[in-house]
């Protein structure tokens, strides 16, 4: 039997990061999970969330995919 692993990242930015320190390390993160053989990475929307970068995931999909 094989399973399929999926992922779900929330894009945090710490309260002293920034979002494009929290981009960098999801870009990391999602190459890990891509050589530990993961099928799936799931982005979280969040709104009105002020440790979240992620606002808009299919632009996230589009940028991870490439």
């Amino acid at each position: 039997m094989t399973i399929s692993l999926s992922a779900l990242d929330l894009v945090v930015a710490g309260p002293n990061g920034t979002a494009a320190e929290s981009l960098d390390a999801t870009s990391r993160t999602v190459l890990r999970l891509d050589t530990l053989g993961y099928r799936r990475v799931w982005f979280a929307e969040h709104h009105g969330t002020e440790l979240s970068a992620s606002v808009v995931p299919s632009a996230l999909i589009a940028h991870f995919a490439a």
